[in-house]
């Protein structure tokens, strides 16, 4: 099991890696590859005990992270003109890796916390908390 999981999980480390670079980090690929290992590592630590629970926290975080990104994506792409062919060198344009993208995601982080503080705000029941259907975690035991 082991060995089908390093199998499985070495594209995964090596993409991170080269994401890494991308980034304009400066570390090597072979540095940056030990450094998500070593993080892959202490989360598994983390997860070990109690891993539905944990599991929960992740997947609210990814929703925290991932509906803001796709906001930030869509709304470029629609109302920031990046469906405009011409430009695509844009796109290589190393001067705004971190710049405009991030700032724009940084101010959208608040939008699903907010979403989440009114749903108690209101007292309707989260992650199948009202015994019905309709989420991913809703058969906890």
């Amino acid at each position: 099991m082991g060995l089908s999981a390093l199998a499985q999980n070495f594209l995964n480390v090596y993409g991170g890696a080269i994401s890494v670079q991308t980034l304009r980090v400066p570390v090597t690929r072979i540095q940056a590859v030990i450094l998500i290992c070593a993080l892959a590592y202490a989360i598994s630590l983390w997860g070990h005990s109690g891993t539905e629970d944990k599991f929960s926290v992740f997947l609210d975080l990814t929703a925290y992270f991932i509906a803001p990104f796709a906001t930030v994506l869509l709304l470029d792409y629609h109302v920031g003109g990046r469906s405009d062919p011409g430009r695509i060198a844009e796109l290589y344009d190393r001067g705004w890796v971190l710049s405009g993208g991030f700032a724009a995601w940084a101010a959208d982080l608040p939008a699903p916390a907010a979403v989440d503080a009114e749903h108690a705000r209101h007292g309707r029941a989260q992650d199948g908390e009202d015994g019905g259907g309709g989420g991913l975690l809703t058969s906890r035991q």
